[in-house]
C-alpha cells in the first residue's frame, strides 16, 4: 500500500520538475542536441503522466488502457536518450545511419505486441488488478519480449552513457564538470529500473523507473543552469577539429600518431597514399613523416619557422608554420602533443615575390645613384669644354688666328657631339624601360652591321680600325633601331680597345642553348660577335660587364657602364642573352643573341 502511496505522491512532484526542465529547455532550444533532449523530456512527462493515471484509474477497464499508453513513452525513451547522448559526443552523423534506425524497430514492435498482447501473452504473461484504497494497481508477470525489449533499453541507455563517459577523458576540467551531469544522469534510471526488474526490495511491485528518469532530467537542468551543459560542451571542440582547415595532428607520449582532423588527413594522404589515416594511426610519428625530416625537427625544437614540405609528385612544396601543443592530465603531466600546421605557402610565395620586387627596387635606387654619377660626368665635362672654349673665343675671337679659331670649333663640336650621345643614350634607355607595345619585325641584319659601321665610322673618322666581315648576314626578327644599337655599342668598345690599329672581326653561329620566349617570341636563336686584338680581360672584369653603371678603371675611362647596361636591357627585351669572354693578351669578344628569322618567311 505505501509503495503506490508514495509514488502517487512523487510523481506530481517529478511531472512538475520536468515541466519546468522541459519549458527552460524549449526556450534555449538553439541547437539540434536541445531540440533531442527537449523530446526526451516530453517522452518522460509521457511517462509519469500515464503510469499515474493507470494507478488512479479505478476501473479494470482504464487501469489496462493507461497500462498500455505508457509503453507508448517506454519505448521511445531510450531512443530519444540514445540520440542526445550521441549528438552530445558529436556522433551526430551516426543518427543517419541505418543501424541507429534499427534500433527503433524493437521499441515499434513492443508497442505492437503491447496493444495485441491478449493474443499472444510475449509481453504480459499473466496479469492482476490489486486494488489500493479508492485506486486500483496492475501487477503483471512479464513475458519473454518484455526481457528482449528491456535488454535493448538498457543497451541503448548505458550506450549512451558510455559513449559519453569515454569523451571524460582527455578533456579540460570545465568540459569534465559538463560530463558529470550525464554520467550521473544515465545512472540513476537503470539503477531504479534494475531494483524493479530484479525485485532487489521485497515485495516491490510498484515500477519507479519514471520517477528515476524525473530525476535525471533534474541532473541534466542543473548542468544547463550552471555549466551550459548542451551549449558549450565538448561537441563544440569536435567540430572545430573537424572543420579546421589547417592540419591538426595528435600523438601520444610515446610519439605515436592516435588522430588526425579531415585537412591533417588530406596531408598525409599526399605523403603516404598506400597507407591513408587508418593505416597511420597507432604508427610512430617519425615513420610516417619520414619523408619530412624538416617537420619533425621542427616539432621537436618547437620552434615556429616556416619549414618546405616536398610532395611526391612535381607539384610545388606546401610551406606550413609549425606549432606544437603539450596535452596534460588533470594533473598537469603530460600525455599527447597537438601539431598544428598553418598552411602559409600563398603568403610564403608572395613574400619572396615582394622581395624580389623589393630587392630590385633598392637596386634601382642603387643604379639612380650611380645614374647621377654617370650622366653629371658624362655631361658636365663637355659642357665644361664647350663653356670654355665659347669664352676664349668671345673674348680674343679677333686675336686668334684662323686656325686656331677652327680647332676650338671642332673641339666645341666633338664636345657637343659627345652630350648628344650622352642625351640619347638616356632616351634610348627609358624607351627601353617603358616601350610595352614593342612591334617586332624580321630584317636583314647585314643592312643593320652596315648602318652601325657607317655611324662608327662619322664618329671615330681619326681613327682607322679594319673590320673584317662574313660572307652573308642572317634574317632575325627584332626592333631595328634598338639593334643598330646594340651594334654601335659594341663596335665603338672595339675601336677604343682594341689593338694599334684595331681589328674588328664580325660574325655569327647558331646559338645551342635552350630557347627563351622573349617579347619577340620564340624562335631558333643566332649568336652574333665583334672581337677585338686588344689586350683582353680578366674573370673579374667579365663579371662587371653589363652591371649598370659600373667602370672596371675609372683611371682609363674604358667605359663598360651605361653602354653595355643599354645592351643588355636591349637584348633582354627582345629574347636573347649577352655575354663576353676573353683571355689577357688574346683580345675580347663580345656577343648577344635574338631569334632567328628563317622561319618567319626569310631564308
Amino acid at each position: 500500500m505505501m509503495q503506490y502511496t508514495l509514488f502517487l505522491v512523487l510523481a506530481p512532484i517529478a511531472f512538475l520538475a520536468v515541466a519546468g526542465a522541459l519549458v527552460s529547455a524549449y526556450r534555449v532550444r538553439t541547437t539540434r542536441e536541445v531540440s533531442t533532449y527537449v523530446l526526451l523530456l516530453c517522452a518522460v512527462e509521457g511517462w509519469l503522466v500515464c503510469n499515474f493515471l493507470e494507478l488512479a484509474a479505478g476501473a479494470e477497464r482504464w487501469t489496462l488502457f493507461w497500462a498500455k499508453a505508457t509503453y507508448l513513452f517506454i519505448s521511445t525513451t531510450p531512443v530519444a536518450w540514445l540520440a542526445v547522448m550521441v549528438q552530445y559526443a558529436g556522433k551526430r552523423h551516426w543518427l543517419r545511419s541505418r543501424v541507429y534506425w534499427f534500433t527503433c524497430v524493437i521499441p515499434a514492435l513492443t508497442l505492437l505486441l503491447v496493444w495485441t498482447n491478449e493474443s499472444h501473452h510475449l509481453v504480459w504473461q499473466d496479469m492482476a488488478f490489486v486494488p489500493v484504497g479508492q485506486f486500483l494497481a496492475l501487477n503483471v508477470t512479464h513475458g519473454p519480449w518484455f526481457f528482449v525489449h528491456l535488454a535493448q533499453s538498457y543497451a541503448m541507455v548505458l550506450l549512451g552513457t558510455l559513449l559519453v563517459s569515454f569523451s571524460y577523458i582527455g578533456y579540460s576540467p570545465s568540459y569534465r564538470k559538463q560530463l558529470r551531469w550525464f554520467v550521473w544522469g544515465g545512472f540513476v534510471p537503470v539503477a531504479w529500473s534494475l531494483i524493479y526488474v530484479l525485485r532487489v526490495v521485497p515485495n516491490l511491485q510498484k515500477d519507479y523507473t519514471p520517477i528515476g528518469l524525473a530525476l535525471s532530467v533534474l541532473f541534466f537542468a542543473i548542468g544547463m543552469a550552471r555549466d551550459r551543459v548542451l551549449d558549450v560542451r565538448p561537441l563544440a571542440r569536435s567540430r572545430v577539429f573537424d572543420t579546421m582547415r589547417d592540419p591538426v595532428i595528435v600523438t601520444d607520449v610515446p610519439g605515436r600518431l592516435v588522430d588526425a582532423n579531415p585537412a591533417a588527413v588530406e596531408l598525409l594522404r599526399e605523403l603516404r597514399p598506400e597507407l591513408g589515416l587508418a593505416g597511420s594511426i597507432g604508427h610512430p610519428l617519425v615513420q610516417v613523416l619520414d619523408a619530412w625530416p624538416a617537420l619533425l625537427e621542427h616539432m621537436a625544437s618547437a620552434v615556429l619557422e616556416p619549414v618546405d614540405l616536398p610532395l611526391p609528385s612535381d607539384r610545388q612544396p606546401w610551406v606550413y608554420e609549425c606549432r606544437v601543443l603539450t596535452l596534460g592530465d588533470s594533473a598537469d603531466q603530460p600525455i599527447g602533443q597537438v601539431i598544428v600546421l598553418h598552411d602559409i605557402t600563398e603568403r610564403y610565395v608572395s613574400e619572396g615575390v615582394l622581395k624580389g620586387h623589393l630587392a630590385e627596387l633598392t637596386a634601382s635606387y642603387e643604379q639612380l645613384d650611380a645614374f647621377v654619377g654617370t650622366v653629371a660626368h658624362d655631361l658636365t665635362s663637355p659642357l665644361s669644354t664647350i663653356i670654355g672654349f665659347a669664352e676664349t673665343l668671345q673674348l680674343a675671337v679677333g686675336e686668334l688666328p684662323p686656325e686656331e679659331i677652327r680647332q676650338q670649333l671642332a673641339i666645341m663640336l666633338q664636345s657637343g657631339h659627345r652630350m648628344a650621345r650622352t642625351i640619347d643614350a638616356l632616351l634610348l634607355l627609358a624607351r627601353v624601360h617603358r616601350q610595352d607595345d614593342l612591334t617586332c619585325d624580321v630584317f636583314d641584319m647585314g643592312y643593320v652591321v652596315r648602318e652601325a659601321l657607317n655611324d662608327v665610322r662619322n664618329e671615330m673618322s681619326s681613327q682607322a680600325f679594319e673590320v673584317r666581315l662574313p660572307d652573308s648576314w642572317p634574317w632575325v626578327i627584332g626592333y631595328t633601331p634598338w639593334v643598330m644599337q646594340v651594334w654601335y655599342n659594341y663596335l665603338t668598345n672595339a675601336v677604343k680597345y682594341g689593338g694599334t690599329p684595331p681589328i674588328l672581326t664580325l660574325g655569327h653561329d647558331r646559338e645551342a642553348a635552350a630557347l627563351d620566349p622573349g617579347t619577340c617570341g620564340s624562335q631558333p636563336m643566332i649568336r652574333f660577335w665583334v672581337r677585338d686584338n686588344g689586350s683582353g680581360l680578366t674573370d673579374a672584369q667579365i663579371a662587371q660587364l653589363f652591371v649598370p653603371f659600373s667602370r672596371l678603371d675609372p683611371s682609363r675611362s674604358l667605359g663598360y657602364g651605361l653602354g653595355l647596361w643599354i645592351v643588355r636591357r636591349i637584348v633582354t627585351r627582345l629574347g636573347g642573352q649577352v655575354g663576353a669572354y676573353s683571355e689577357p693578351g688574346q683580345g675580347s669578344t663580345f656577343w648577344f643573341t635574338l631569334p632567328s628569322g628563317e622561319t618567319a618567311g626569310h631564308s
